[in-house]
């Protein structure tokens, strides 16, 4: 007698990936600038295509209701570029050129308690959503810090994709010239401003954001700095840099940390 015994074949499948989408909100200056125009928002678009895109006829909605435009400076997004929206006047960020001057259907701009941006083509097709309409996933109003992007290839609306701003950079300062809290018109990682004296007790310089620029900071007694291997720090003229508490930054042969000058600079 023989037997026979069939074996079911079973065979999975992973789900397709979202596309990843032309032009995403990068960054959101919900809470303004520390600014005396304490509403003085901002927020940033970016091109994750390698082409130019006319944003001619894309809709902005900021919890349902459409933001206009009083002023557009630019109406291309360049490829692997920023797009900086400033409200109700260019000088909101002092030092970089708004792209585009916007106004809010709602007088007071973006709710600090959460909202919700959508992005739509000229199509009507949500290209873009960021729905933090619980409460924002980053930022605050109290030291007026962005919120800002991890991955612009990922889904907006997910919180473990942004982060507070980490600090100012060398360019972005608001109506007063102060330096901002965020990364207007520039990446969301590197060139992160050292200055004042350390907050955190305990605070590491990682790779991700390399290079960072010294321009005076001091780490206190009892608080530490760490600074990973391959970092790069760049200390601009008449910078410094005072440890009176503990530094440890220890490189490897493969990956040095490299104290240099800053490349406007004369000296380290």
């Amino acid at each position: 007698t023989t037997t026979t015994t069939d074996t079911a074949i079973t065979t999975t499948s992973t789900p397709a990936a979202d596309p990843v989408p032309d032009v995403v909100i990068n960054e959101v200056a919900w809470a303004g600038t520390s600014a005396v125009y304490y509403q003085q928002e901002w927020f940033e678009l970016y091109n994750n295509t390698d082409n130019d895109i006319d944003l001619t006829g894309w809709k902005i909605l900021v919890s349902g209701a459409q933001i206009n435009f009083s002023k557009i400076n630019n109406k291309v997004i360049s490829a692997r570029g920023y797009y900086l929206l400033e409200r109700k006047e260019d000088s909101v960020i002092r030092d970089i050129g708004a792209d585009a001057v916007y106004t809010h259907t709602i007088s007071t701009g973006f709710n600090n308690n959460g909202g919700k941006l959508e992005l739509l083509n000229p199509d009507g097709v949500k290209v873009d959503e960021v729905d933090a309409s619980g409460r924002w996933f980053a930022g605050d109003n109290i030291k007026y810090r962005s919120m800002e992007r991890l991955d612009s290839t990922k889904n907006g609306s997910d919180p473990a994709n942004w982060q507070s701003n980490l600090g100012s950079r060398p360019t972005g300062q608001n109506v007063n010239w102060a330096p901002v809290n965020g990364s207007p018109r520039q990446s969301n990682f590197g060139y992160v401003m050292l200055s004042g004296s350390q907050e955190d007790a305990v605070r590491t310089l990682d790779i991700k954001n390399s290079p960072y620029v010294v321009q005076s900071y001091a780490v206190p007694v009892g608080k530490t700095l760490n600074i990973d291997p391959g970092v790069n720090i760049f200390l601009q003229t008449y910078g410094t840099m005072e440890i009176n508490g503990t530094l440890n930054a220890l490189g490897m042969r493969d990956k040095p940390i490299n104290f240099i000058s800053y490349p406007t600079s004369t000296a380290w």
